[in-house]
């Protein structure tokens, strides 16, 4: 077996359906029906710069399950510091049944259902197309349950047996999405290594899309609360205001601190390094066959800039930053190459320099001076 046949194997045989869910969410709001412990909605929570998710509600019966799936999706301190939030996110989680509908839920864009519809009764499994896709009518609907074929694997599940509980699923997702109006497109997460491709992933994935999203919801019965609210989560949103002149100043900043640097202050004064050692390109060995080319030595990559979150919330967009370094005088933006060039003999790039390392030399003096100090009163303790 080849090196790409390896890895396509180990790609297959990764079972991540939150992940596969999150990458194909594109809603403001979404919900996470029978979210369990919170597995998909943390992954949810994660902020993307399109189409980032408002409002995730969980909904499941067990108020144990809920109560952890609060805790899983807790800002952490990342979150209240440099990575405050663009954009405001609300959590909620509810204590419910997929069989009612509740019409706090209804007109959200997406909703999710990982791996719940295959331990259903069949009394609730009734109900559940009528209250997603009648009452609910989200805009796109991403359900997943076990392969019934996959299931020759797991001898417990009876596949293929008068007994198996869980066949023709995908008959009845069809005929439910025909039913009110939805498309639908069946995919998958998951392999087992060696297994036969003929049983399909582990995981069946079905996304229903809705034909008619103008059209009103065939409400039936809907309650105004039947759900119990156990948790209420906010993020903290960044909302701080700066003038264009301000971003442009800490934009050309950060440029600065990302810039290549030639090492010479540093290598003449080995206070400079920290104890560290300085990296120096030029020694190493030549590639016969580089890769790619090496970008020139007066440019910063967009992605070394963009990856900087006070950079993301002061600019919002990548466009936004874009649009920024258009207005700067130091820096040409190169959109086709991925960079900004700029002119390293700029009296700007010099001035930062030479405050940098009279900076850093203050810095490690008062650091040497502390630890000899420190050293001369242990010697007479």
């Amino acid at each position: 077996m080849d090196e790409q046949q390896q890895e396509e194997q180990a790609s297959e045989s990764r079972f991540d359906p939150p992940l596969w869910m999150q990458r194909r969410m594109f809603a403001l709001r979404v919900i996470d029906f029978g979210c369990g412990e919170g597995s998909l909605a943390s992954v949810l929570v994660g902020e993307r710069e399109e189409d980032p998710i408002t409002h995730i509600i969980g909904v499941d019966v067990s108020t144990e399950c809920l109560e952890m799936a609060a805790d899983h999706c807790q800002p952490q301190d990342y979150d209240l510091d440099d990575g405050l939030r663009l954009n405001q996110l609300g959590i909620d989680f509810f204590n419910g049944s997929v069989a009612v509908a509740d019409q706090r839920l209804v007109g959200k864009e997406a909703l999710a259902c990982m791996e719940v519809v295959e331990h259903l009764d069949a009394d609730v499994l009734d109900q559940f197309w009528s209250v997603v896709l009648g009452a609910y009518k989200p805009k796109v609907v991403i359900v997943s349950t076990p392969n019934a074929e996959f299931n020759i694997y797991f001898p417990q599940l009876n596949y293929g047996t008068k007994d198996s509980t869980f066949r023709h699923w995908d008959h009845r997702c069809s005929k439910a999405a025909q039913e009110y109006g939805y498309s639908v497109m069946f995919s998958g997460v998951g392999r087992l290594p060696n297994s036969d491709p003929a049983v399909g992933h582990c995981s069946q994935i079905a996304v229903l899309q809705d034909l008619n999203p103008s059209s009103p919801p065939r409400l039936g019965p809907v309650q105004d609360s039947p759900y119990e609210l156990i948790s209420h989560i906010d993020y903290p949103v960044y909302n701080e205001l700066h003038t264009e002149e301000e971003n442009l100043a800490f934009l050309h900043n950060k440029i600065a601190c990302l810039r290549p640097r030639p090492d010479e202050d540093l290598d003449r004064d080995p206070y400079m390094s920290y104890g560290l050692t300085i990296h120096d390109p030029s020694t190493e060995p030549k590639s016969p066959h580089p890769s790619s080319p090496q970008p020139p030595d007066n440019t910063v990559l967009l992605s070394s800039i963009w990856i900087i979150p006070q950079i993301r919330q002061r600019c919002k967009t990548r466009q936004g930053m874009y649009e920024l370094m258009e207005k700067s005088p130091l820096v040409q933006l190169d959109l086709g190459q991925g960079w900004v060039t700029y002119n390293k003999d700029d009296a700007y790039w010099i001035e930062w320099d030479r405050q940098y390392d009279e900076d850093a030399r203050i810095r490690n003096e008062s650091y040497y001076q502390d630890q000899y100090q420190g050293s001369d009163d242990d010697m007479y303790d």
